[in-house]
């Protein structure tokens, strides 16, 4: 398989072959299923790809979308070298800024980000069609990313958008950050201003926060709200703000343990009024008011991981969460956990009040 692999591919990338033969092996390949009773299909086989060898890099997952074996492609980009210090990459891709760890504001092109437990993300993440141009510099990334998402039909949030941002990424007075400007046309434009960073305090303190300011509304159900309750007309003049602000903290007692803490108002959201005029909401998006907390607790017992997270609604007083194991060998991993939802999280979160999941990932 890897030998065909490498053959089809040294047709499509000159020198593929040799890069091979310096490098070793070029191809990767995980196949997976995860098994999630909160989803329908219960069951969704997945493929994880990755061609890696001077000059390109080509990588996809596609899953198996539903009973009529339709395939989703989640991503699939080629990634070129122009230079030393310039790359090039066209295709789709997920491309991500954020620090943040529950919340991610300044993740602007794909929306639905939550770390919620160990499952690869990108599972329920698709990448957009784009072209990113990145100059990789002494002191930080500059990155052009140009995207147009034929494929979807505007929804209010981020898909079916065309997109233009603007990052710098880099490490400056003992922080690690990013900044953007993204401008995105679709249903309405918007303009967003955005920067993220961490900083290490001590040897068992990490400090996080992200900062998003948007002027123009593009989510559909903060727009009909508004309109309800008679404050549209002006909305659009005014910058709504996300923001997060956490801490991962590792004890010094047990440094196999892991806990973090984040603080995350979405300015996008619904007010209290605003949620009971529209009745609770549409269920667009994980996550619908303005106020939350998370919380985890993550520890290794040898071969296997423990995660317990919990999102909570200051707003309403509901709660998601999650627990699971984690248990890696020899190019399995293998991912079991659980769902609980408290309150009205049924509307909030988008989750049955009970479910299990099971990920399933074989590299080959």
């Amino acid at each position: 398989m890897r030998g065909l692999s490498a053959l089809l591919l040294a047709l499509i990338l000159p020198g593929a072959v040799e890069a091979r033969d310096e490098r070793g092996e070029c191809f990767s390949a995980t196949v997976g299923v995860d098994v999630d009773s909160d989803r329908a299909p219960m069951a969704k086989p997945f493929l994880l790809g990755r061609y890696d060898c001077d000059p390109a890099t080509l990588k996809f997952r596609a899953e198996l979308e539903d009973d009529d074996l339709n395939v989703s492609l989640q991503e699939a980009f080629l990634r070129t070298d122009l230079s030393d210090s310039v790359s090039l990459s066209f295709g789709k891709e997920i491309v991500a800024y954020d620090k943040s760890r529950f919340f991610r504001p300044l993740d602007v092109l794909q929306s639905d980000r939550l770390n919620f437990d160990f499952r690869d993300t990108s599972g329920t993440l698709g990448g957009l069609p784009l072209l990113s141009l990145a100059h990789f510099g002494a002191a930080a990334t500059a990155r052009l990313v140009l995207s147009s998402d034929f494929e979807n039909d505007p929804d209010g949030i981020n898909l079916g958008l065309d997109q233009v941002i603007l990052s710098r990424e880099g490490f400056a007075g003992g922080a690690d950050y990013a900044l953007t400007l993204r401008y995105a046309e679709g249903n309405e434009r918007t303009i967003g201003l955005g920067g993220s960073a961490s900083v290490q305090l001590n040897d068992f303190t990490l400090l996080y926060g992200s900062a998003v300011f948007q002027h123009g509304i593009r989510r559909v159900d903060k727009r009909v709200a508004l309109a309800a309750t008679g404050a549209l007309e002006n909305a659009d003049d005014n910058w709504f703000p996300q923001l997060a602000l956490g801490m991962v903290v590792n004890p010094p007692i047990d440094p196999s343990l892991s806990l973090t803490f984040e603080a995350f108002h979405d300015g996008m959201g619904l007010t209290e009024r605003e949620w009971d005029t529209v009745g609770g909401g549409f269920g667009l998006l994980p996550y619908l008011r303005q106020n939350y907390i998370g919380i985890s607790a993550q520890r290794n017992f040898g071969p296997v991981d423990g995660l317990v997270s919990a999102i909570h609604s200051i707003d309403d007083g509901s709660s998601n969460l999650r627990f699971g194991i984690q248990f890696e060998r020899s190019g399995l991993a293998l991912n079991l956990g659980g769902n609980r939802s408290f309150g009205n999280a049924d509307d909030e979160f988008l989750s049955n009040d009970k479910s299990v999941f099971l990920e399933i990932r074989i590299d080959v």
